[in-house]
């Protein structure tokens, strides 16, 4: 341990007001920065409801539809890659398509993953 530390542990005087400040600094700065970390989860938080609330309207409206109103059947084939080699094999849903105002919805029928 330095001279230094060890005269000022075994001194009776107290800390300078300089090194106060210091420290309320540092502080106030660590509280600041855990603040805008808060606030930024409760932001991407919030997105991420609106957008699932939005998936699941769209996925309702597409189930409640009536069956003339379907376009079609298909597969859906999902390939996992690592660093460009598939490591899992090729994997296919059944999808069904339906259509509206120029879009195109798809999802999978229910019970139907591998």
């Amino acid at each position: 341990m330095s001279r230094r530390v060890r005269d000022k542990l075994a001194s009776n005087r107290g800390e300078s007001l300089v090194e106060i400040l210091v420290s309320v600094v540092i502080t106030g700065l660590a509280m600041l920065m855990l603040s805008a970390v808060i606030a930024r989860a409760y932001s991407v938080d919030h997105q991420t409801r609106a957008r699932s609330e939005g998936l699941y309207e769209a996925i309702s409206r597409a189930e409640a539809r009536a069956p003339e109103e379907k376009l079609g059947e298909g597969k859906l084939t999902v390939t996992f890659e690592r660093a460009g080699e598939a490591y899992y094999p090729k994997v296919e849903w059944p999808v069904s398509f339906y259509g509206q105002e120029g879009l195109v919805y798809s999802y999978g029928e229910r019970g139907t993953l591998p």
